[in-house]
This record gives C-alpha cells, structure tokens and sequence, in this order.
C-alpha cells in the first residue's frame, strides 16, 4: 500500500513531524514522494496473527516462483514507472521469502517437540518425527533455491541498486543463516527424540514379553 507523502501526512493529523518519526523508526519507507508500509508490518498482520501451525514449504517457493516472474519483467519494461513497481515487489517479495522461512522453522520445532512429547502412540509418533524431518530438508532446499536465485540474477541487482534494496539482500541472507542454524538443532534433536521411541518401544515389548 502506497501513498504519496501528501496524502500521508494528512493520513497522521497533518503533523509531518509525526510521519518522519514513523519513517524514522522504520514503520514507513519513504521512496520519492511516496510512502508505503514496512513490510515487516504487513507481514506481521498477515501471517503471525493467522497462527498456523503447518508447515508450508509450498508458500516460500510461490514467493521464488514469483520473485522470478517480477525480475524478468524489470529486465524487460522500458516504462520508468512499471519498472520501479517491479523492483518494489521483488524487495517486499525476498523479505516475504525469508520471513516465511524463518516461521516455517518456528513451527517445524513446535511440531517436532508436539510429537515427541504429546503423541501416545510410538509407530505414529515415529512417523510424524520422520516426515517433520523431510519437511526440514525441504525447508534447505528451498533456501538454497533462493540463494541461488539472488547470485545468479547479477544484472537485476546491479539495475536495482539502491539501499532499500542493499538492505532487504542482506536482511534475508541473515534470516538464512539464521535458518540454516536452527535446522541442524532441529535435525540433531529429531535424530535424538527417534533414538529415544526406539529404545522406549524395546523397552516396551520387553515388559509385554
């Protein structure tokens, strides 16, 4: 949601000093004489408070899906206006991408630790173990599909230079980094919790025997 800073500031009162406060805190991003929402914000609304605790690999590569649509319309629109619009969605885009990351590893450890601590049943407590670790490599995947995406496309990045942009680059390779970190604990501690049913399910069949 755009909005010339005009409209914005009679949007907060008419006090301009209350908008640069908003800009300044970084609620608001200024691009010329428009303002829009951080996405962050919006992201916020969007997904956090939609509290779903499935994983969905499936939303992150719709977000690289489209990252690359938007990035081979910029290379080719000649109009200044269109083109700026494209480079605008792919930044809200790559933020989307790693915050979907980052929250699809949120909910893979709530997941993991559910199963392992609520489910009663060892062979479908087993099982959800497993496919949440399949979900995990899934989740690498698709970061290494993003990362990979954002090395190749050097002539979008080099047109698109600008700092919003530097900064939303740099934001989300850290979200990866983060990612990445949490996955291996994520993957050690399945690994882990799978060792232990085995061994309680022997323990198990041998007090029925």
């Amino acid at each position: 949601m755009k909005f010339p800073v005009g409209l914005a500031i009679d949007l907060v009162g008419g006090n301009e000093a209350r908008l640069r406060k908003l800009i300044e805190y970084g609620v608001l991003v200024e691009t010329g004489n428009m303002v829009e929402i951080e996405s962050d914000y919006l992201n916020f609304f969007e997904e956090v408070l939609n509290v779903n605790e499935e994983i969905s690999v499936l939303s992150v590569q719709e977000c690289i899906n489209t990252l690359k649509e938007y990035i081979g319309y910029f290379l080719q629109e000649t109009n200044i206006n269109r083109k700026t619009g494209y480079q605008d969605s792919v930044r809200q885009l790559l933020k989307k991408t790693g915050f979907r990351t980052l929250k699809n590893v949120v909910d893979l450890k709530r997941n993991m630790d559910n199963a392992y601590k609520q489910e009663p049943n060892y062979i479908i407590k087993k099982k959800k173990l497993e496919n949440l670790d399949e979900k995990s490599r899934s989740i690498r995947t698709m970061i290494r599909e993003c990362e990979k995406l954002m090395d190749n496309e050097h002539a979008f990045f080099i047109m698109a230079n600008d700092p919003h942009m530097a900064k939303t680059c740099s934001d989300v390779k850290h979200d990866f980094v983060e990612a990445y970190h949490a996955l291996m604990e994520i993957d050690r501690q399945i690994i882990s919790y799978i060792n232990q049913i085995d061994e309680q399910n022997k323990l198990y069949k041998k007090y029925e025997n």
